[in-house]
């Protein structure tokens, strides 16, 4: 379904990704894992484009997208969970979910905000209330709802257990594992490789800049130094 094939990054002078190739197949869910500064935003910025490879190229679908701009990519099938939530704070929770589908003209929108609310009950007792005033788990909810309502069949998300407590973390990836049923492939941004393996097809290892290693999840929580960096030995 998606593919990077050889990409470089750049933030000015600075290079951010370096020959980066990954390869994520449909109804998978693949981990992208790194520390902080690795260059996993990067990698999801460039593969709904809002950065654009100096050399190498994106493909969805087949399709060869490096030069499409965020939205055509978006109409394609292509959603982010951003890092932050990046919520409508001032809005309500269902004008952000409307939000989530505007590139849309189907009439399953309301089927899709039904769907989202099942998923996050909370959402739906609090459909009325300003974003801002939910809890940051309650947030994060609203930000994976948000971009299922723009119904994709790849879905990114960047550091979803970022700042949430454990318990809803366990919830959060409960969910993740119930969005990948309904048959969204999902590329996954986490530095928490506990979580990110137990529910991962496929695990990319991602230093510096470039691709360190990669393999099944058995396979690459095996190595000692992965298990050294991540899992304290």
């Amino acid at each position: 379904m998606l593919k990077l094939d050889n990409v470089d990054v750049y933030y000015g002078a600075i290079q951010a990704l370096r020959d980066v190739s990954i390869k994520v197949n449909d109804g998978d869910i693949v981990a992208l894992i790194g520390a902080n500064g690795a260059g996993k935003t990067t990698t999801l910025k460039t593969v709904i484009g809002l950065l654009r490879p100096k050399k190498g190229k994106v493909f969805f679908k087949d399709e060869d997208v490096t030069h499409l701009p965020p939205h055509k990519r978006v109409k394609m099938g292509i959603s982010i969970v951003p890092e932050g939530r990046r919520i409508f704070s001032r809005l309500s929770v269902l004008e952000n979910l409307i939000i989530g589908a505007y590139t849309r003209k189907d009439e399953g929108i309301k089927e899709d905000l039904n769907f989202v609310m099942d998923l996050f009950p909370i959402l739906k007792e609090r459909k009325d209330q300003p974003a801002g005033t939910l809890s940051g788990g309650e947030q994060q909810m609203l930000a994976i709802a948000r971009a299922l309502m723009g119904k994709p069949e790849l879905l990114l998300m960047d550091e979803p257990s970022l700042g949430l407590a454990p318990n809803l973390i366990i919830r959060i990836y409960e969910t993740i594992r119930e969005i990948n049923k309904k048959g969204v492939t999902i590329l996954l941004v986490e530095q928490n490789i506990t979580m990110a393996q137990r529910v991962s097809n496929y695990v990319y290892i991602l230093e510096n800049g470039s691709i360190k290693m990669s393999g099944t999840p058995k396979e690459v929580i095996s190595l000692e130094e992965v298990r050294k960096a991540y899992l304290g030995g």
